[in-house]
């Protein structure tokens, strides 16, 4: 009787501890079953919002380059990723660290934020992926007249 109680509490154990490892396992790549877009959905609502977004930013640090590629696979994909990661991305850091703000220069240049492996800046994204542009409008402002830029612009 103490050897089938035994073979029996072994059984159960093991199953218990296979169904754990399961869930932890599925809690893993659950991400992964995931577009790249969702994914930046969900870290602009937990920004927003106040939740973690750690792990978030970990996906879309470790994500392959062919990975985006084949994602991101027309321009309104691009568009939606890249509008919803710098507008979560600008939200995370600022619930992080509202102090970051005061030195707008800093917290818009600084390369804070990594996509497949790659450094950003809040200035790369803004204003070179989703403006097609090198120049900050504020700095071209500088080297071109006004009338130009209001005549082309608007």
């Amino acid at each position: 009787m103490a050897v089938k109680r035994g073979v029996f509490l072994i059984l159960f154990l093991t199953v218990v501890i296979m169904d754990y490892a399961n869930v932890i396992n599925n809690e893993k790549t659950k991400a992964f079953d995931l577009s790249i877009i969702d994914i930046s959905q969900q870290l602009l609502l937990a920004a927003k919002t106040k939740e973690p977004t750690d792990s978030l930013v970990n996906i879309i640090k470790s994500i392959t380059e062919s990975n985006l590629e084949t994602q991101l696979n027309n321009d309104n994909n691009k568009k939606a990723f890249r509008i919803k990661l710098y507008n979560g991305y600008t939200q995370a850091i600022l619930s992080k660290n509202s102090e970051k703000y005061k030195d707008r220069g800093s917290f818009f240049g600084d390369q804070q934020i990594e996509i497949a492996g790659e450094k950003f800046s809040l200035d790369n994204i803004e204003h070179g992926i989703l403006r097609h542009s090198k120049l900050k409008w504020s700095l071209l402002s500088t080297l071109v007249p006004i009338n130009f830029m209001t005549h082309y612009t608007s």
